[in-house]
C-alpha cells in the first residue's frame, strides 16, 4: 500500500474522486436521457468517460504498485468487461431501459412506481430496491456451493485494478441483473431512472475495484466503497464472506455483515488461495462446471 501523506493534493483529488465521479455520472446520465438523448449513446458516453478517468486515477493516485495488472491480465479482463458483465449485457440492459422508455406511455396508470416523485428521490428508492436484491443474489452466491461455482470467478483476480469489475461469469451477470432491474421494470420504473441505477452501479464498479488512493470519507455511511470491497476480495475466507453490497453498504449495516478494520490495517492478499483457476477466458466460462479441490467456499461459509 502506498503510504498516505498528510493533507496535500493527492489527498484533495483522493477525496473529490469518487463522490463527483459517482454523482456526475449519474446526473449526466439523467440530464442526458431527459432532454431526449438515446440510452445507448448517453449510457455509453458517461461509461466511456468515466472508465478513462478511473484509469487515470490509478497512473495518478496508485494505491498499491504492485497490484498494477500486466497487459495479459488487463486484456483478460477488458475481455470480460466487453464480453462477460460490459458490452454485451450492458447491450441487453439498455435494450430493457429504451423499451421502457418507449412503453412509458403504456405503464402510466397501472404501474405502482411513484413517477410523480422527483427524479433524484426516485433515483434513491431505486438503488435501495435494487440493491437489496443484488445483495441476497451476493449472499447466495458465497453462501451455497452452486452460487459460489457461478460467482468464484469475479474473485480469482490476484490484485485489483478498475477493470477487475468486469471478470464475472455471464451466468453471475444474469442473476445480478435480474436482481437489480427485473423488479423495478415491472413495477413501472421509468428508463431514465433505471439508466441512472446502471450507470451507478457500473460506476462504483471501476471505484470499488480501482488500485487508486481513493478516499471515499462520508460516503462510507452508505456506499460500498473500495474501502470496503477490498476487504470482500480477501483470500481470507473469513473477511471475504462480508460487505455483500454491490453500491450500498446500508443493506450490510441492517444484516450485520459488514466489515471493515479500524487503524491502518490493510487486506494483505486478494484473490483465492484455496483453489487454482487458469488465467483465460475459456478457462473461466468452464468455471462453475468444473471441481475444485478443496470444495467450493459455499459448503464452508
Amino acid at each position: 500500500m502506498v503510504s498516505r501523506s498528510p493533507w496535500n493534493w493527492r489527498v484533495v483529488v483522493g477525496s473529490l474522486a469518487y463522490p463527483l465521479l459517482l454523482l456526475g455520472g449519474v446526473t449526466v446520465t439523467g440530464l442526458a436521457l431527459e432532454s431526449g438523448v438515446s440510452p445507448f449513446l448517453g449510457i455509453t458516453f458517461v461509461l466511456t468517460a468515466a472508465a478513462f478517468m478511473v484509469w487515470g486515477l490509478e497512473f495518478l493516485l496508485p494505491y498499491r504498485l504492485d497490484w498494477r495488472p500486466r497487459w495479459r491480465r488487463f486484456g483478460l479482463d477488458l475481455i470480460h468487461t466487453l464480453l462477460s458483465s460490459g458490452g454485451t449485457s450492458k447491450l441487453v440492459e439498455i435494450t430493457l431501459i429504451a423499451w421502457v422508455v418507449s412503453a412509458s406511455g403504456e405503464l402510466d396508470g397501472s404501474a405502482i412506481w411513484p413517477g410523480h416523485l422527483p427524479l433524484a428521490l426516485q433515483f434513491v428508492i431505486a438503488i435501495l430496491v435494487a440493491e437489496f436484491g443484488a445483495y441476497w443474489v451476493h449472499r447466495f452466491c458465497h453462501g451455497t456451493s452452486l452460487g459460489w461455482r457461478i460467482h468464484l470467478v469475479h474473485h480469482t483476480a490476484p490484485s485489483l485494478h478498475f477493470l477487475a469489475s468486469g471478470r464475472t461469469h455471464p451466468l453471475n451477470t444474469v442473476l445480478v441483473f435480474g436482481a437489480q432491474a427485473l423488479f423495478l421494470s415491472l413495477a413501472g420504473a421509468g428508463g431514465t431512472v433505471l439508466a441512472m441505477v446502471s450507470v451507478f452501479t457500473s460506476i462504483n464498479g471501476f471505484l470499488q475495484h480501482a488500485n487508486a488512493d481513493l478516499r471515499p470519507g462520508a460516503l462510507n455511511l452508505v456506499v460500498s466503497t473500495s474501502d470496503f470491497h477490498r476487504w470482500h476480495h480477501s483470500a481470507q475466507l473469513e473477511e471475504s464472506n462480508t460487505n455483500f453490497g454491490n453500491n450500498l453498504i446500508v443493506w450490510d449495516r441492517v444484516f450485520g455483515t459488514v466489515f471493515l478494520p479500524s487503524g491502518q490495517r490493510d487486506v494483505e492478499q486478494v484473490g483465492l488461495s484455496d483453489m487454482d483457476v487458469p488465467e483465460s477466458y475459456g478457462a473461466h466460462l468452464l468455471a462453475p462446471f468444473r471441481d475444485f479441490e478443496p470444495s467450493a467456499r459455499g459448503e464452508h461459509g
